[in-house]
Order: C-alpha cells, then sequence, then structure tokens
C-alpha cells in the first residue's frame, strides 16, 4: 500500500466521531414499560420487558421504567461514562394506589399522615406499610401491606371507605356500667360505641339505686352523655298478694320497681285484705335522704278483719218491702226497734217523712279504726216500702271519728252489725 493511501486511512480515523454506545435494558417485572424522555420533554416508548438504549452525546439519556403495582424507576446514563452492554433493572418498591371516603378523611402511613382523598402508598422490601384512614365520629379502618416473598401480593389499588360511627358515650354518675346491645363495655362511665353502617344499636345505662337509662338516637352524634337522674327501688311486700298504688295509681301486686324522678317526691300505699295499708314517700331531692335500692314492705295484721264479715250488704242501699198488713207507725216501730238495738245514738230520725240516720258508732282496733252507721229513708208510701243502708268505713291507725278523708268504704260488716238488713227485712214482712 502507498504511503499516500495509508495517511488517508488514518486521517479517515481521526476525523470520524467515536460510536454511542448501545445497552441492552431489561426490566423485572417483565411487563414493565421503558420510556426515553427527550430534551424536549417527547416521551418515547422503547420496548416493554427490553429495550435498546442508545446513549447519546447531546441528549439526557433519560430513561424512565413503569409497571402497574410498582413505584416509577427514572435512570440516566450520562454520555462518556462506560456501561455493561446487558443492564437488568429491577423495580424494588410496589405501589397500592389508595383512595379514601368521606374525601376529608385523614390517610396515614405507619401513623404519620400522608393526604386525604388520594394518595400513592410506597411499600418497600420487607418493610411493612400500614395504613389507616381517619376522621373524628367514623370507625378507623386499616391495612397492612407487605413486599416480601410468602407475604399476600399487593393490590393495585384500594378504596378505603368509611362507614360505620363512633360514638364517645359518657355517663353520669361515672361510675354507671355501659351496655351495647346487652353486651356490657369493659370501662365504666365513658364507652367508645360503633354504630355499624346502616344499623342501630341500643345503649344502657345503668347503676345500682337508679331508673336505667337506653338510648338509639339519631342522628349520630361525636359524643353522648346519658345522665342517670330518676332514682330506681325495688318494692317487695309481704303478703306476696298486696297491691301498690304509686300516686293514687294501682300499679302492681308483690313487687313492683318503683321510679322517683329527679326533683319530685312519690306517694306509695301497700295494701291488703286483712291486713293494714302502710303509706311511704320517697324523695329525690337535694337535702332528702336517697331513695333505697330495695325495700320490703311487710303489712301487720289487721284485726278489723277477724271481726267483720266480708259483705255485699256493706254500703249499698237495699229495698225492703214493707208487708200490707202492717201500717207506717208499726213499720218505723219496728224499724227504730231494731236500730236501737244495735245503736246508741240517732242522729235524724222523723217518722213524718221516713228518714232515719244513726250517729257513727266507731271501733278501734289496734292497726286500724272502723266507723258504721245506719240511714233508713222512705222508698214509697204505697205500697209501703224503705230503703236501708249500713255505711261501713274503714281507716289506717286510731283516726278521728270526724275525720272523713281518713275514711274509706269498706267491703266488710263488723259481726256486730251484719244481720241488720236480714233482720229488717225478715220482720217487716
Amino acid at each position: 500500500m502507498s504511503r499516500s493511501a495509508l495517511l488517508a486511512i488514518l486521517l479517515g480515523l481521526v476525523a470520524a466521531p467515536a460510536a454511542a454506545q448501545t445497552i441492552n435494558l431489561t426490566s423485572d417485572p417483565a411487563s414493565a414499560k421503558i420510556y426515553r424522555i427527550e430534551k424536549t420533554g417527547i416521551r418515547t416508548l422503547l420496548g416493554t420487558g427490553a429495550a435498546r438504549v442508545k446513549v447519546e452525546k447531546q441528549e439526557l439519556n433519560q430513561i424512565v421504567i413503569e409497571a402497574e403495582g410498582y413505584q416509577t424507576l427514572t435512570r440516566r446514563f450520562p454520555h462518556g461514562e462506560k456501561y455493561p452492554k446487558n443492564l437488568k433493572v429491577t423495580l424494588e418498591n410496589r405501589l397500592v394506589k389508595v383512595t379514601a371516603l368521606p374525601y376529608d378523611a385523614q390517610i396515614l402511613l405507619n401513623g404519620k399522615v400522608i393526604g386525604t382523598q388520594a394518595v400513592d402508598v410506597i411499600i418497600p422490601p420487607d418493610a411493612p406499610a400500614t395504613v389507616e384512614v381517619k376522621k373524628p365520629g367514623f370507625r378507623t379502618v386499616s391495612k397492612t401491606y407487605r413486599n416480601q416473598d410468602g407475604a399476600d401480593e399487593p393490590p393495585l389499588s384500594e378504596n378505603f371507605e368509611l362507614r360505620d360511627r363512633v360514638v364517645l358515650v359518657t355517663s353520669r354518675p361515672s361510675e354507671a356500667q355501659i351496655a351495647v346491645d346487652g353486651t356490657t363495655q369493659g370501662d365504666r362511665g365513658a364507652a367508645d360505641v360503633v354504630v355499624p353502617f346502616d344499623r342501630c344499636v341500643n345503649v344502657r345505662v345503668s347503676l345500682l339505686g337508679y331508673r336505667p337509662k337506653e338510648q338509639a338516637q339519631q342522628p349520630i352524634p361525636l359524643n353522648a352523655q346519658l345522665d342517670l337522674r330518676d332514682r330506681l327501688t325495688n318494692l317487695h311486700t309481704t303478703p306476696a298478694n298486696a297491691g301498690i298504688k304509686v300516686d293514687g295509681r294501682q300499679v302492681a301486686t308483690g313487687d313492683f320497681a318503683l321510679t322517683v324522678p329527679k326533683n319530685q317526691c312519690v306517694e306509695v300505699i301497700v295494701a291488703a285484705d286483712g291486713y293494714a295499708s302502710q303509706k311511704k314517700q320517697y324523695c329525690n331531692q337535694v337535702n332528702m335522704p336517697d331513695p333505697p335500692t330495695d325495700e320490703h314492705i311487710a303489712l301487720p295484721v289487721d284485726e278489723a278483719y277477724s271481726s267483720a264479715t266480708l259483705s255485699d250488704q256493706a254500703n249499698v242501699n237495699f229495698t225492703i218491702e214493707v208487708s200490707p198488713a202492717k201500717r207506717l207507725d208499726s213499720a218505723w216501730s219496728t224499724i227504730s226497734q231494731i236500730v236501737m238495738n244495735k245503736f246508741d245514738v240517732l242522729e235524724v230520725t222523723d217518722k213524718e217523712t221516713g228518714y232515719m240516720r244513726t250517729a257513727w258508732q266507731v271501733n278501734y282496733f289496734p292497726n286500724s279504726t272502723v266507723r258504721t252507721r245506719v240511714i233508713i229513708k222512705l222508698g214509697s208510701a204505697k205500697p209501703l216500702k224503705f230503703i236501708a243502708k249500713v255505711a261501713s268505713e274503714h281507716a289506717d291507725g286510731h283516726a278521728n271519728i270526724k275525720d272523713d278523708e281518713a275514711f274509706k268504704e269498706w267491703g266488710w260488716i263488723l259481726n256486730s252489725y251484719k244481720d241488720i238488713i236480714n233482720e229488717l227485712q225478715a220482720r217487716l214482712r
């Protein structure tokens, strides 16, 4: 070869630019897409799972590797550096697109707030990521993701929706017990009550000596305080068939859970035939003794009952027909004789009008007082008829005979007077 030819070849080698380096790039996972980003921002897809990357002198040589469920990886290959011919790029960090409702709920990652509505959660290898979604008044929801062998693969996306509500229920007195749908909560005085979506729960606050309070509240508040205000006394009676009246109204027999409203008093009367009734007052007021939680009321035996007979003639008007053979004077004389045989004092007697009324005759017993009188009035002159009534009234304790309010009509007649009506009927016929 001539010198001129050799010189031409050498000059050509010196003048020719160095060839650009090409990298055979592969990705893990193989589904990853490989893009080239130009200086102008143009994004060009080079391949999926594998691509040839040419390292240009005047370019950024910026490569982006993307795959669903993974954190995007960006690599630059500056011109002039030496790169291996074959290069594998592994996407290590997993990515979960997390959305949350309501929109103002906070999203936390491992205890730190990272946003609201929608965030990308990055999960490095072998580092668990716990996502929580919180909002006051709602039950927190959470989930832990793991990026490691043997663990469930994190999802591509996940939506958290807060639906169950939480109400902080407090009670007063603070030692009251809180139960939800019949299940007692662990702490006294306060409990976080979960109200599942589209359901109601029943909250019951109870404490010995108080009337329990129940609530199933809508709309659902953030906080609810349930105050036990009304007192509760469990009444038990002897005899077991004794009637219980509260403020004049018959409410039960034998046993009764008595409610004493806040700032009020109630009157209880316990009564049974054959026994002296008892009257008690229970108050739920400031500066008054608290009502007992349980009370047994034993009625003493009323000896008046053993001296009397249950009768359908007590306090009832009976018509007495007089025999046609008897005249008014004769009939009136018979009536007076029968009545005066039992009663010492007549308050009113008038043969002309046919009216007679005895004074009250009183009988005292250890636990009661009974008063009795007879009233006679003319029913008709032709045929001759009289109307007779034995008035029998009973009072608790030793009552004043003139205290009308203390006495009540009694369905019994003392044995001394039980036969008056029968005797009048028999002797006037």
